[in-house]
């Protein structure tokens, strides 16, 4: 494929059929090499493919790569996460349909369905951008296999008592119709007011409560003040009327009341925040719940019964309003919680639900993230803070329908639990089996099955036990994972989620960490720091778009361009560049394949010149560089570092330097031509390698061409990353390689001043050098004039010049 121009669609398709054929990613079970696991992460089938898919699976691809090179047994498999509401909300939109108005079965099956067409679009997009994952260990968290495993972990967490059913107030989605965990909450800002409102004392005179959720007026339980109020002394132990209802309620101290806010005085709601649920626990409160779970007003309020909550709000302001109750409204900026897959504000409902214990071991938790190694550094103290700030136990049930179920049925007597035995598992569907015991508590013999369903997380914060095969009972029989995994990729937004959740399943299971190493990425932001959008415009809103107009290896050079943890901002400059870059190292290939085509590494026999051994001094500079960095993740501080040495050691300086050698077919420059040769080839096959983690398209065709013929390996990817030792005599030759750029440099500058093309021939140039240069320049003279276009080179020592300097006295061209 050399033989023609840079062509990325040819070159992509051409690698990606080769990597298929030979199964160049493939996991080898049977190996003795040493496993390095990537815990890759599941994608959401939400039916948009997005360029941050693209950004953050790129730079996990890329260790990957990186880690087989270095002769690792790469387990790195990949998975859709494919079951929840994500995929529910998908189906409903791409049907027109709803899932509480169809037939449970037939809603399920459509979500499958959905599910099954988009994951091949996903799958695809990987492919395109050579994804080396291991596809024949593909797996999605509602196959059957993830369910059984999913499943396994509810029965052992529950066995271990990690595991209650508790009904309690509730975070609640009203939209979804669904509990929600604390996980899944965004803070979010919102105009409001906040409203003054005269409560009547039953004994007379009056207090004024401020609130912004007058709606919830219906379920005021309790009025609290602090106990160094100044009015706590003649007001506690009495009562108010509650306006417009048909109740009062006592007022009562708590030293959580901030008599800073508002009037220093607050109601309290069944239920308006959490402040509330608190002071219902631990005042023993009545239960008085005013919202329903589609998010309507109930009985209890009265003329705003039916209403939606904001609707209510507005019916109910006009009303205390009318009676004089509203004594003032002032606008606000409140920060309220949301449900980050709808953006509807959260309430707080009396529910059923299943929980996980995570408040009675967060400092085990905290312990936990201190064994494992985050990259960046400050990504492991997000975690710490988020475990510390914890106020839920892990809400893990959700009134939905396309999920795991839970392996349960309840006695119709007693509620007393029976748990499906290991045989039983998966439990796809409750009526496939048949509860043919007698409840233990008292004496039932009906049971009915759990209706709710895993959230999500509870089975995704599993893929360590369903890449190990945890509890198969053909786990032996088939290539897996050891435990702890090495390492898991993921964006910063889901520590609080996907890897906190991981960690407590890990710790249930297995008293142990799940991975050792954690790496975590930033997300892509348009200019200007704002969130991509299709319909503005401000960058591609489909990667396929980008791969099409640029090619894998361009989109891949982007991808890795950032630091990794920080937000990137997208930039069509490193396409340009990327694609720069992937050119040149065609044509140096290009240009190398003309003097290699006959070339046996094996057999050379010349010793190589100062520049050579200098040059390969500087590719084990920069190999150490690049592995430092591609061992703590920082792919694009490696992959700058490899730029720096292409284009400036080896493109604008070697190649120059030994262009004159290479051509040289007089017997008396045969030794220096195969020194050159080897040098080329050396530096060359070096460049291809390092590389090959961040485009490995083209780097696959030119080493095929060049080098696959010599070596071990099948693949690129499958070969061993370049050694980082330098060669015998390397110090002495770095000073040489100085001098002579010393002396490149200043003649560059000058014909940079005259306009003078690179190209163009000099008859004769006179430098003065330094004298620490003086005795060295002899040694690469011969090289210098054949990069700088010199016929002759005269050199003046000069006492007078600092280190290393060099002052040009004349440049002549050559006569007409």
């Amino acid at each position: 494929m050399l033989d023609g121009k840079y062509d990325f669609k040819a070159i992509d398709t051409w690698a990606q059929d080769l990597w298929e054929r030979q199964g160049t990613h493939r996991f080898d079970g049977d190996s003795d090499k040493p496993v390095y696991s990537i815990d890759t992460p599941p994608p959401t089938v939400s039916g948009s493919l997005h360029i941050g898919h693209v950004f953050s699976y790129t730079q996990a691809e890329c260790i990957a790569r990186y880690q087989r090179m270095r002769g690792m047994n790469v387990f790195y498999p990949f998975g859709f996460d494919d079951n929840g509401l994500p995929t529910e909300r998908l189906t409903e939109k791409d049907h027109g349909v709803l899932g509480r108005e169809m037939p449970r079965d037939e809603f399920v099956k459509l979500c499958r369905e959905t599910s099954a067409k988009y994951k091949q679009e996903f799958e695809a997009l990987w492919r395109s951008i050579g994804i080396s994952a291991d596809w024949t260990l593909l797996y999605s968290t509602i196959d059957e296999r993830a369910i059984r495993i999913s499943q396994r972990g509810f029965l052992d967490a529950l066995a271990k008592d990690e595991v209650y059913l508790h009904t309690s107030p509730t975070l609640w989605d009203t939209e979804t119709q669904t509990a929600v965990a604390q996980a899944e909450l965004e803070s979010k800002d919102k105009r409001t007011k906040m409203n003054d409102l005269r409560f009547d004392l039953v004994d007379g005179g009056d207090i004024t409560i401020a609130t912004t959720r007058p709606e919830l007026l219906p379920a005021c339980v309790a009025i609290f003040i602090h106990p160094d109020h100044p009015q706590a002394g003649e007001l506690l132990g009495k009562r108010a009327k509650v306006p417009l209802q048909d109740h009062d309620v006592e007022i009562l101290a708590d030293d959580k009341v901030d008599p800073e806010k508002g009037t220093g005085i607050v109601m309290c709601c069944t239920f308006g925040d959490k402040t509330d649920v608190e002071w219902y626990q631990k005042h023993k409160l009545d239960l008085r719940q005013a919202i329903g779970r589609e998010g309507k007003m109930a009985d209890i309020a009265g003329p705003e019964a039916g209403l939606y909550a904001n609707q209510a709000r507005r019916a109910i302001l006009e009303r205390l309003h009318e009676s004089g109750h509203l004594l003032k409204q002032e606008d606000i900026e409140n920060v309220v919680n949301v449900f980050e897959k709808t953006g509807r504000e959260i309430e707080f409902l009396p529910t059923r639900q299943w929980f996980i214990k995570v408040l009675d071991k967060k400092e085990k938790l905290v312990e936990l993230g201190e064994k494992i190694r985050w990259y960046p550094d400050h990504m492991g103290k997000r975690y710490r803070n988020w475990v510390e700030g914890l106020d839920w136990d892990w809400c893990i049930s959700r009134q939905r329908f396309f999920g795991v179920p839970f392996p349960v049925w309840f006695c119709e007597g007693c509620d007393h639990v029976f748990t499906a035995p290991e045989e039983w598992l998966p439990v796809l569907e409750h009526s496939n089996h048949e509860v043919k015991e007698t409840c233990s508590e008292c004496g039932g013999t009906e049971w009915r099955p759990e209706t709710d369903v895993m959230d999500t997380w509870a089975t995704s914060s599993e893929t360590p036990e369903i890449n190990h095969r945890w509890g198969e009972a053909d786990a032996e029989e088939h290539r897996r994972c050891p435990l702890p995994m090495s390492m898991r990729p993921q964006a910063h937004d889901i520590i609080r989620t996907w890897a906190f959740y991981t960690i407590v399943k890990s710790w249930i299971h297995f008293q142990d960490v799940p991975w050792r190493e954690a790496m975590v990425s930033g997300h892509v932001q348009a200019p200007g720091k704002v969130k991509i959008s299709k319909s503005k415009g401000n960058a591609p809103a489909d990667p396929r778009d980008m791969i099409t107009e640029h090619g894998a290896d361009a989109t891949r050079y982007w991808a890795l361009s950032a630091t990794l943890g920080n937000d990137y901002l997208y930039n069509e400059e490193d396409f340009k560049q990327g694609r720069r870059l992937c050119v040149k190292l065609w044509n140096a290939a290009r240009l190398a394949r003309g003097h290699l085509a006959d070339f046996d590494r094996s057999a050379v026999t010349a010793d190589p010149r100062p520049i050579d051994t200098a040059i390969r001094a500087r590719l084990a500079d920069t190999v150490r560089i690049a592995g430092t960095d591609l061992d703590r993740f920082e792919f694009g501080h490696a992959k700058q570092a490899i730029e720096r040495f292409f284009w400036n050691d080896l493109c604008d300086n070697y190649l120059e330097m030994i262009k004159n050698r290479l051509y040289d077919d007089s017997p008396d420059g045969a030794d220096a031509r195969e020194a050159a040769r080897a040098g080329l080839y050396d530096v060359l096959n070096g460049v291809v390698r390092l590389l090959a983690p961040f485009v490995p398209h083209v780097t696959e065709v030119v080493f095929q061409d060049l080098f696959a013929a010599a070596d071990d390996a099948d693949a690129i990817g499958l070969a061993a990353w370049p050694a980082a030792e330098p060669p015998p005599g390397s110090e002495e030759a770095q000073h040489d390689w100085d001098a002579a750029i010393a002396v490149l440099t200043t003649v560059r500058r000058w014909r940079s001043e005259e306009k003078l093309s690179p190209g163009k021939p000099l008859s004769r140039v006179a430098v003065r050098i330094a004298p620490d240069i003086a005795d060295r320049l002899p040694r690469v003279q011969d090289d210098v004039r054949a990069a700088g276009r010199m016929e002759l080179l005269d050199v003046a020592p000069d006492s007078a010049l600092e280190k290393g300097d060099v002052q040009l006295d004349a440049a002549e061209l050559p006569s007409a």
